[in-house]
Parts: C-alpha cells; structure tokens; sequence
C-alpha cells in the first residue's frame, strides 16, 4: 500500500508541473528589425472584427479584421485579415477599436498570419490618439 501511494504521489507532482514545451518562447526571433526583415508586411492598423472558428476558440479570435491605416513594409488593401493561429503563441488579446502594429507573414496561398513573437503589438484602446513619438518610432523601422 505504501508503494502505490508513493507512485501516486509522483503522478500527482509530475502532472502539477508546469511543462516547458506548451510554453511559447520567442528566442528566434530577436530584436524589432530582426522582426521588419522577417515579416512581408508591417502595418498599423484598427481592428474592426475578431472571428472565431468554432467552440474551441470561445472568447479566443483565431483572426482579425483590421482597417490599415499606415503601411510600413509591403503592400496592403485597405482592409486585411489576419489568422492568429491555434497555438500557445497566438495573439488572444484583441478587441474591436483598437490600434495596432501588426508583423505578419504570408502563406503560400498568400493568407497573412501573425503571433505573439512576431513583434506584433497593441498601440492604443478604442478611441486613444497613439502619440506622435510612437509613430515617429515605427516609421524609423
């Protein structure tokens, strides 16, 4: 009896532990220009819409719809969506109204994508000016 309650307690502590490899970490990626290098398209933006696909992503975008306002890198419409992927390194935060300078990739089939180590980041809440130091900032990328 002894034994299996040994057992059981190291099956206890080996699942409390938190496991390294669901974690996202971001050391490929480096610094900012390392980002603008690697991404096809650097904008800021409003978002205008959050989808999700289906009762997995519950209150989780696994995209978003965003009205470009400046292009920094590459060719943009003025209207993009962007897949945020279902991984530990996707970008759950977004909200309708808000700013953001987003870095992203494109697929082969040409669809834009973005996470959490990509640099892409919220510069300011429904209805906030981004301050002009900010902009000028980006524009120096």
């Amino acid at each position: 009896m002894p034994r299996a309650l040994i057992v059981l307690a190291f099956v206890f502590v080996a699942l409390a532990v938190p496991v390294d490899a669901l974690a996202c970490r971001c050391t490929e990626y480096g610094p900012r220009p390392a980002a603008v290098r690697r991404a096809d398209l650097v904008i800021v933006g409003e978002v205008v819409e959050t989808r999700s696909d289906g009762p997995r992503r519950v209150n989780k975008p696994s995209a978003v719809v965003i009205d470009v306002t400046r292009t920094l890198k590459g060719e943009s419409p003025a209207r993009i969506t962007v897949e945020l992927g279902l991984t530990s390194c996707a970008i759950t935060d977004w909200r309708v109204g808000e700013t953001w300078v987003v870095f992203a990739q494109r697929d082969g089939d040409g669809r834009l994508s973005t996470r959490q180590c990509t640099g892409s980041t919220k510069l300011a809440d429904r209805g906030e000016a981004i301050p002009d130091w900010r902009l000028r900032q980006l524009e120096r990328l």
